[in-house]
């Protein structure tokens, strides 16, 4: 698209941990020297933090400034889509895309994908031509403001139909207009490559749904025969001491609900949490090395995107079975 002067949209789609983030950021990476660069942007700040903190210099006291092909998306829309400040990029990469903003989110009269557009439209006018690769989680929007997904697409696609669309034969029938649209089988990525390709989303939605136990220990039992390990234990200050004494080279932290009650963290916890906020500035550090302290731990917020080699899923009394239903307490 770059050679031929075009403006080109690349949609990229994938269940979690199927390498969508490494995809993203290898473009980046690779191009961040080019005429002009690439952009990686997402709305998850704790993962721009981590993302910066591992790719800028390890004596570096301003990590923004030393990585500066990684960026926030508010930082982003700040400068270049509300401001229309003169583009410095060609090709933008946006990760995590299904948790764009719609028009009451951002308090304009367009939405993330639209004002990406515009900008794009900015970026030909500047440079000959656009790319923007969206990666896009399957089910994957957290925040009030995030649900919409594709259907922020279907209205950006009917107002800038000069745009080449590139999407999975997954993401295209859900598409409801017409437009220069192609689709590709390529970019739909089915495998999660993360627990050393061992797929768990089976497990994890027979647990979930409640289903059958026999049904679910199956499928436990299978993952464990291609090596997934899991434990159970109401003592984290055993495997806390277990970890640190030289049981793994790995990353492991905890992780814990959003929703837990401090009192319940606390006591799951034996005294050592006290409760589930961090800061998105301090994920970087966290994921690099303070997990390893055991004594705060992240939530859905600051883990999505990121993993653990040895993550330790701290039950605080938010989610628990009765009558043989899952029930959630929202304090």
């Amino acid at each position: 698209t770059q050679a031929s002067g075009g403006k080109s949209v690349i949609i990229v789609d994938g269940v979690p941990g199927s390498g969508k983030t490494y995809l993203g950021t290898q473009v980046a990476f690779e191009r961040k020297a080019a005429m002009p660069p690439a952009v990686y942007i997402s709305g998850n700040d704790p993962l721009i933090n981590y993302m910066q903190t591992i790719l800028s210099p390890e004596d570096s006291t301003n990590i923004q400034d030393d990585c500066p092909f990684v960026i926030g998306m508010k930082t982003f829309k700040s400068n270049f889509i509300h401001k229309q400040n003169r583009p410095q990029h060609g090709v933008i990469v946006f990760d995590e895309s299904q948790r764009a903003w719609d028009k009451k989110k951002m308090r304009r009269d367009y939405s993330e994908i639209e004002g990406l557009l515009q900008f794009g439209d900015r970026v030909k006018n500047e440079y000959g031509s656009c790319v923007i690769l969206c990666l896009f989680g399957i089910g994957q929007a957290i925040h009030e403001g995030e649900e919409q997904g594709l259907k922020l697409w279907d209205d950006a696609i009917e107002i800038h139909q000069d745009w080449e669309y590139n999407v999975s034969n997954y993401v295209q029938p859900q598409l409801n207009v017409t437009g220069n649209i192609n689709a590709y089988n390529e970019l739909h990525l089915s495998t999660a490559i993360r627990n050393n390709f061992i797929d768990l989303s089976d497990w994890i939605d027979s647990v979930i749904d409640n289903k059958n136990i026999l049904e679910q220990k199956r499928l436990l039992n299978e993952a464990k025969k291609k090596g997934f390990q899991v434990r159970i234990t109401r003592h984290l200050s055993y495997w806390k001491r277990k970890m640190q004494t030289g049981l793994t080279d790995g990353t492991y932290g905890v992780l814990v609900s959003s929703f837990v009650n401090k009192n319940d963290l606390a006591k799951s916890s034996e005294d050592t949490i006290t409760g589930s906020y961090m800061s998105a500035n301090s994920a970087g550090a966290w994921f690099t090395s303070d997990c390893r302290k055991m004594s705060s731990a992240a939530s859905e917020f600051v883990c999505q995107g990121l993993e653990l080699d040895w993550p330790f899923v701290l039950f605080g009394g938010d989610f628990y079975l009765k009558n043989n239903k899952w029930e959630m307490e929202i304090p």
